[in-house]
């Protein structure tokens, strides 16, 4: 390669803006086919667009919500969630970011929503990322580079020219640290004709010592003077699926679904998880509050290769029991479904199905409903606890007899009301405790054959 002038050429820059157009208000969209009009193009690269684009394929034409970020960072998103405080009609809260601050920020919106004296029900549907690989050494405590050299390895006495593969890091304690075969090490660090900085990587053989390891593939030359190096640890899948297991099932919430795949295709284009995310979220709206959706199809994907192909059905049974919802496919190109509709709180039916905290949310937005016109405007006495006690038998006879679907039955297959009557304390309320029966997914059917 040879360094030329440049006599006459084409230039082409390209550049991606924040668009805060509709970052003032949340709006909404019952349709896909009227998205790009608002957004802008529908690709991941746009990804506001995208998202409301999948959340509207899968949502049956009901209302899709949508905001936009003034700023793409926390502040934009905390923005973006005190609007949605202002109305109780948004239920799936779906952030387009692998960040964890924002995650945090979001399921504590959801957590402080999701109260009696709020009366916001909602659930958030986040995608963790798969973390690959970690640097085990970056810098040192005073932020100064690990430097180290290679030279000629004496163990490896049966070669007739000398093997630089030992590296020698002063201060490390590799044998402290873990640093174990097939780690990597990055050395000899430059910048590029791009300006991007790059290294050369080699693989771990073996750790001599606190200080020492070997490398395969060693360069011919010798390092004699101290170097920037970094040690990078590759996870193996068990690791990465432990992990992401691990972090899911820290949230320990059944308001919080946390995703699977973190990435998948539609065509050629790759699509992060949170898109998967949009895309479920979509479909729990389009859905009836107490039917299950396991099993149930996804579209807008066509290649789930982490789910089908990169991990073992044994390492995403390790996600599903710390409550990872994953949609998979029986083949790639096939249409993706739900593996099992599972949120991140595993402690118990109730909690670990997606569609019987739904369900119960709903129920909770109708008797709010109902008793919201007594609030205020009666007084606590025999007949206005009566008119209570049948406005919320109403209410739920029309849960138990007129929700009805051939798949998902009625909301409610019974209920008691156990206790209502004047506070024995505070005089201006009324309280009330209902015995739901709530109907459950059909998770699995038991066939006995006797002959």
């Amino acid at each position: 390669m040879l360094p030329l002038d440049v006599k006459k050429a084409n230039i082409f820059i390209e550049h991606r803006d924040l668009v805060t157009t509709n970052a003032a208000s949340i709006g909404s969209f019952v349709s896909a086919d009227l998205v790009d009009e608002t957004l802008g193009t529908i690709h991941p690269d746009n990804p506001l667009a995208q998202g409301v684009y999948d959340a509207l394929l899968n949502s049956a034409g009901v209302t899709v919500y949508y905001v936009a970020l003034n700023t793409n960072d926390l502040a934009g998103y905390t923005h973006a969630l005190e609007l949605a405080r202002e109305k109780n009609v948004y239920y799936g809260l779906v952030p387009l970011t692998h960040d964890r601050s924002v995650i945090d920020a979001v399921v504590a919106h959801v957590n402080a929503q999701s109260t009696a004296e709020v009366a916001h029900w909602r659930k958030c549907w986040i995608s963790l990322p798969l973390v690959t690989s970690e640097l085990l050494y970056d810098v040192q405590e005073d932020n100064m580079d690990w430097t180290g050299t290679l030279t000629d390895d004496p163990l490896a006495t049966d070669l007739a020219t000398p093997v630089y593969s030992l590296l020698t890091v002063e201060g490390a304690q590799f044998v402290t640290d873990e640093v174990r075969p097939n780690d990597k090490v990055l050395i000899n660090f430059r910048v590029n004709s791009l300006g991007q900085i790059e290294s050369d990587e080699y693989t771990v053989l073996d750790v001599r010592t606190e200080t020492t390891l070997v490398i395969a593939d060693a360069p011919v030359e010798a390092i004699d003077t101290p170097v920037k190096v970094q040690i990078k640890r590759v996870f193996t899948k068990d690791e990465q699926i432990n992990q992401l297991a691990l972090v899911a099932g820290d949230f320990n919430n059944r308001r919080v679904n946390s995703v699977f795949p973190t990435v998948a295709l539609n065509g050629s284009i790759e699509k992060a998880g949170y898109f998967v995310a949009a895309a479920l979220a979509g479909l729990r709206s389009g859905t009836v509050p107490h039917q299950g959706l396991t099993n149930t199809e996804v579209l807008g994907f066509t290649d789930l290769t982490q789910v089908v192909k990169t991990f073992s059905s044994t390492q995403l049974d390790t996600l599903a029991n710390e409550g990872v919802w994953i949609i998979t496919q029986d083949t790639l190109g096939s249409t993706p479904y739900v593996r099992h509709q599972l949120t991140t709180d595993r402690s118990g039916l109730n909690t670990a199905e997606d569609s019987v905290t739904t369900n119960v949310d709903s129920i909770s937005y109708g008797l709010m409903n109902v008793l919201q016109p007594y609030i205020g405007k009666y007084n606590v006495y025999p007949g206005a606890i009566r008119a209570v006690r049948e406005a919320i038998f109403g209410e739920l006879i029309f849960r138990q007899t007129e929700t009805f679907t051939v798949r998902a039955g009625n909301q409610l297959n019974g209920f008691e009301i156990v206790k209502l009557q004047q506070d024995p304390t505070f005089k201006d309320r009324i309280n009330v405790e209902i015995q739901l029966q709530v109907p459950y997914p059909l998770n699995f059917i038991v066939v006995t054959l006797l002959v």
